[in-house]
């Protein structure tokens, strides 16, 4: 992983009050992986998610387009579940 995808983990990891693997985190490609990686992750904190399925990864997801839009200046439509993060959106 490179500068600008750790840098993007820690702040995904203290908007969202989780920690994050570091074989998780090098394990991701895609927008969509980070989404799931991210659920697990909430799924093992201490206070889960009050909301399951479809309509939370959709809020991950959004979570996650926000942060990613607002760390490399993006234009958020642009992120999509398989937009690929160093390929696409261009993070290393």
């Amino acid at each position: 992983m490179g500068l600008e995808a750790v840098e993007l983990v820690l702040k995904i990891e203290d908007a969202l009050e989780i920690k994050i693997p570091d074989a998780e985190a090098s394990s991701v490609v895609t927008v969509g992986d980070l989404v799931q990686v991210v659920i697990l992750n909430q799924l093992r904190s201490s206070t889960p998610p009050i909301i399951e399925g479809e309509a939370l990864q959709r809020l991950v997801f959004e979570r996650l387009r926000d942060i990613i839009a607002d760390e490399f200046s993006l234009d958020p439509y642009r992120i999509q579940l398989d937009s690929e993060l160093r390929r696409d959106l261009k993070t290393d």
